[in-house]
C-alpha cells in the first residue's frame, strides 16, 4: 500500500535519476550520472520508509537531496546507489549533513563507504556557474 500521499491528482515532477533511485536500480542511476544527471537536485515527492511510505505528514513533503532520497533504497542496492552519486560530486554540505543525520537509516556497507568517502566534491565555484 503506496500512502495516500501517491493517490493526488499531481504527483510532484521525478527526474529519471530519482526514478531510478526509488525503483532501486543501480545500474540506471550509474548512467543519468554519467550522462550528467544533477546529483545536487532537490526532490520533493513522498519516500518509501521503512514502515512504509514517508511523505512528511500533512504537509508537502520537504524538498530533499539526491543522496539522502539514495538512503531510501534497502540492502546492498542502497551502497551501490549511495556510491554512484557520491560519485557525481555532491556538495561537501550535503554530504555531511546526509552522514550526520541519516547514520539510522544507513545500512553496514552504506555507512562504511560515508566513513571512508573522501571526495570527490562539488567545487562551489562549480556550482555557481
Amino acid at each position: 500500500e503506496p500512502g495516500p500521499q501517491w493517490r493526488v491528482s499531481t504527483l510532484p515532477r521525478t527526474s529519471l535519476l530519482v526514478a531510478a533511485i526509488l525503483l532501486e536500480w543501480p545500474e540506471g542511476v550509474e548512467l543519468c550520472i554519467r550522462h550528467g544527471a544533477d546529483v545536487n537536485a532537490l526532490y520533493d515527492g513522498p519516500l518509501p520508509g521503512r514502515g512504509g511510505c514517508e511523505s512528511g505528514g500533512p504537509n508537502p513533503p520537504p524538498q530533499r537531496p539526491i543522496l539522502r532520497v539514495a538512503l531510501s533504497a534497502r540492502s546492498c542496492h542502497q551502497s551501490l546507489i549511495c556510491r554512484h552519486v557520491l560519485d557525481g560530486g555532491v556538495s561537501l554540505k550535503v554530504f555531511q549533513r546526509v552522514k550526520k543525520k541519516f547514520q539510522e537509516e544507513m545500512e553496514v556497507d552504506t555507512k562504511d563507504l560515508f566513513n571512508r568517502w573522501l571526495g570527490p566534491f562539488q567545487q562551489t565555484s562549480e556550482r555557481q556557474r
